[in-house]
């Protein structure tokens, strides 16, 4: 990137995508299925019709590799991919063979389709609707992201289909600690139902704390546990189309919510670290941590909140530069805590700050810098309170709101 890319707002963006809406679980699955079948062979015949290899003789010294097909490599990007032509940008999205386009103008995506249709046999399904598990749908506000398939998939896979559902969601430590409640015989089935639930959080921030907490519980899992977590498939039942709203229209800027809690690990009295990231209206990043070491206060604990979302911002703002969207404000962090706040402009204000490890010094380093504004705000408008506090379920409903997770009629 260079400094002479003038910023400027793109226009309305459009989308191409090739994916598929239904996957068997196993190969010995895909193979009974005629549609599968015919798939597996049109990907074969694709790589050799294109010439994705050659068959040639080795070299005298060459490694051979032996049967290794237990192991599995994907050279795949993790980010986009952005090129740029004068004041035109087109981002690809790209997870193995599934490419997303979207640019600063409908001709330039079909210019690319184009092109790609002359060098490659692939298939243009039109605007983008779906993709790695999540739905986008329209709507008078912008677009809605949902996983309704997704957790209908879960609700079979672990026989919960037929479940009762529920509307609100169990939000209390009480008995998950118990030694009273019987150890599972058999822990794979817990381990696979929380780690289904963990890619929900994608859309699905409500569950998030519920998720988190369970996955605490993997080793030494006891009956109590396995039926908390069935009260979350219930409450994903009850509130399947609930998803995360995106606005077309909003502002330029990037605004943290920060929280922790202190020592509300009752094994290890660590202290959980939660943020959301806005960029004007829209969320766009947020996650909820355990803390590497045990805080020794609750001012400590706090402080390191807004650092480690401090560090996620800066990567965003750098992300954001790539595809020529440039951010005219600081970053602003918002914090409940004052200790924390005087921390972040003054280091050395108490002797008990002292052993801060040294990478949370990167936010006072922001602020000196100009680029981050630390803010109180009150208790009752902190957002990052749903990752990091037992909530009644007027709070927890209040806080989803102003998370923009809304709920989609049923077509």
């Amino acid at each position: 990137m260079t400094g002479s890319l003038k910023p400027h707002i793109l226009p309305s963006i459009s989308a191409c995508i090739s994916s598929s809406l239904s996957e068997p679980t196993s190969y010995a699955q895909a193979i009974k299925d005629l549609r599968w079948q015919r798939a597996m062979s049109d990907e074969y015949n694709a790589l050799i019709q294109n010439n994705t290899w050659k068959l040639v003789p080795p070299p005298p010294d060459a490694n051979i590799i032996g049967l290794d097909y237990n192991q599995t490599f994907a050279p795949v990007i993790k980010l986009s991919t952005v090129r740029l032509n004068d004041d035109e940008i087109i981002v690809l999205l790209i997870y193995m063979d599934d490419i997303v386009v979207f640019g600063s103008s409908k001709n330039l995506n079909h210019q690319f389709v184009s092109s790609m249709h002359s060098e490659f046999s692939m298939k243009d399904l039109g605007p983008l609707r779906y993709f790695l598990g999540v739905e986008l749908v329209p709507n008078s506000d912008g677009l809605l992201l949902l996983q309704c398939k997704y957790i209908n998939d879960i609700l079979t896979r672990f026989d919960l289909a037929q479940t009762k559902p529920v509307l609100t969601l169990l939000h209390s430590k009480m008995g998950w600690n118990s030694v009273e409640s019987q150890l599972l015989d058999d822990v794979s089935i817990f381990r696979q139902m929380v780690g289904s639930l963990q890619y929900l959080s994608f859309t699905r921030l409500d569950i998030q704390f519920a998720v988190n907490f369970a996955s605490q519980f993997l080793y030494k899992p006891r009956q109590i546990h396995l039926q908390a977590v069935k009260c979350i498939f219930r409450y994903l039942k009850g509130t399947i189309r609930n998803g995360l709203q995106l606005y077309a229209r909003s502002p330029l800027s990037l605004t943290i919510y920060s929280d922790s809690d202190w020592a509300g690990c009752t094994t290890t009295r660590r202290s959980t670290s939660g943020f959301y990231i806005f960029l004007g209206d829209n969320l766009i990043s947020w996650a909820a941590k355990k803390q590497h070491t045990v805080a020794r206060s609750s001012t400590e604990a706090e402080y390191r909140a807004p650092a480690t979302a401090t560090v996620e911002a800066t990567w965003l703002q750098f992300l954001l530069r790539d595809l020529v969207i440039f951010l005219k404000t600081p970053m602003i962090a918002k914090c409940d805590n004052i200790g924390a706040i005087y921390l972040t402009h003054n280091l050395v204000y108490h002797s008990r700050s002292k052993h801060v490890a040294l990478d949370y010094h990167f936010i006072h380093e922001k602020v000196k810098q100009g680029n981050l504004i630390v803010s109180h705000v009150h208790t009752s408008q902190q957002l990052a309170d749903l990752f990091t506090k037992v909530l009644s379920s007027t709070r927890f409903q209040d806080l989803l709101n102003n998370l923009h997770v809304r709920s989609s009629p049923f077509d």
